[in-house]
């Protein structure tokens, strides 16, 4: 008997004994205003929050982290102890998530719990020692800070320029200071501060440009400069006689002045009502020229 070979199956059977490995892929829910294969523009704990669909799977910062940072800051901008209630409220976030972040930023030393609520913990000082040693601002800078306040009486800073940005480094003004000062940290309105405008005249004119693109000229009060060629008139006369001075163009009511540091591209500042700077400007000008003559023997 002559040996026939079987007929080959059909395609469809062939698929049935052979089940393709790919699985399939449920459907993801597209985020409103995105095209599809865009990622989702969410990037901080408020844009979760507002996001009302499904979970996006990719988002650029963690919520977690987002969130407990949320929550040092909002510690951190607190005069007092601050209920873990209330902070589930100005987050706008569950009490339970609340407690949990609460928790670990306890444990980890950046919160301690009293019986009024949650304040900052004993890490927080360390971390803020590590960031001046980071940026070369050592105890004598500070207490040449310091030094001038108990002199001339003015709220003193020490800033830099660093990576593109400018920030204030150090300083000896109380948490609210009376003259409208500043706190340590990143200057957003550069143009519109003393030190912002020294740090910003020993700038190469190109990354002037950019800090300025970076952070645009807000008009902060009315008589903020918020021209460019009006500031770049500025930059050069303090280029010139290597001194800032501007008169409530940061906060109403305060005048500011600021000096180089010789050989690096720091400065330092005073914050004092108008009047005062009116009648012991030169005085403070001069203790300011000193302090900065000291801090660059400690560079």
């Amino acid at each position: 008997m002559a040996f026939r070979s079987p007929s080959p199956a059909p395609p469809e059977a062939r698929i049935a004994q052979h089940p393709s490995p790919v699985r399939a892929v449920p459907h993801r829910a597209r985020i409103p205003h995105t095209r599809p294969g865009l990622r989702p523009r969410i990037r901080t704990s408020a844009d979760v929050r507002r996001w009302k669909g499904p979970h996006p799977e990719r988002i650029t910062v963690p919520q977690s982290v987002d969130r407990a940072l949320d929550v040092l800051d909002a510690v951190a901008a607190s005069a007092d102890p601050v209920p873990a209630k209330a902070l589930a409220r100005r987050l706008g976030c569950g009490l339970s998530t609340v407690y949990e972040l609460l928790g670990t930023l306890t444990a980890r030393g950046h919160l301690v719990r009293t019986p009024a609520g949650y304040a900052l913990g004993y890490r927080v000082p360390a971390l803020h020692h590590a960031f001046q040693r980071q940026m070369q601002v050592s105890d004598e800078v500070q207490e040449l800070l310091v030094r001038m306040r108990k002199t001339v009486g003015t709220d003193t800073y020490f800033s830099a320029y660093r990576d593109g940005d400018i920030a204030v480094l150090a300083g000896t003004a109380t948490a609210h200071p009376a003259t409208g000062g500043f706190s340590v940290g990143h200057d957003a309105v550069p143009h519109a501060t003393a030190h912002g405008k020294v740090l910003l005249a020993a700038l190469p004119r190109a990354a002037r440009l950019r800090r300025l693109t970076a952070s645009g000229m807000p008009a902060v009060t009315p008589r903020t400069i918020t021209s460019p060629e009006l500031l770049d008139v500025q930059l050069r006369r303090v280029r010139r006689e290597g001194l800032a001075v501007e008169i409530e163009e940061c906060a109403a009511g305060v005048a500011c002045v600021a000096v180089p540091v010789p050989g690096a591209l720091r400065a330092v500042s005073a914050a004092l009502p108008v009047e005062e700077f009116r009648r012991h400007g030169r005085r403070v000008t001069e203790a300011l020229r000193h302090v900065a003559a000291e801090a660059a023997k400690l560079a």
